[in-house]
């Protein structure tokens, strides 16, 4: 899920543990979701590799042990380093070229 609201990369401890990702638990990040709650993280992944439509980067993606309904939550941090490669329009990412226009559509 893309969520251009959030401050944060985000993952599921489940998708942390299934995808083998090494869990580093000096965080002492504390989330505070839409509804006001708050919850810290268990941890951060470091430098995990993120492929969207043929594009690799690389970030930083916390852990929580309650995620909602969701596996990976990317965020403002990965949004702002893919903002040269992607653009929003309506609910959609478009890839575009050095021209800017649409070269691929991707459904996220």
């Amino acid at each position: 899920m893309i969520d251009s609201g959030s401050e944060i990369n985000l993952m599921a401890e489940r998708s942390q543990e299934k995808l083998g990702l090494a869990l580093n638990p000096n965080s002492n990040l504390t989330m505070i979701a839409a509804n006001n709650s708050r919850e810290k993280m268990i941890g951060v992944c470091e430098d995990v590799v993120i492929k969207v439509g043929g594009l690799e980067t690389r970030a930083h993606i916390h852990v929580t042990a309650n995620p909602g309904n969701f596996s990976i939550l990317l965020g403002q941090p990965w949004i702002d380093r893919v903002r040269g490669e992607f653009y929003l329009l309506e609910g959609r990412m478009l890839q575009r070229d050095g021209t800017r226009r649409p070269v691929h559509r991707l459904d996220v």
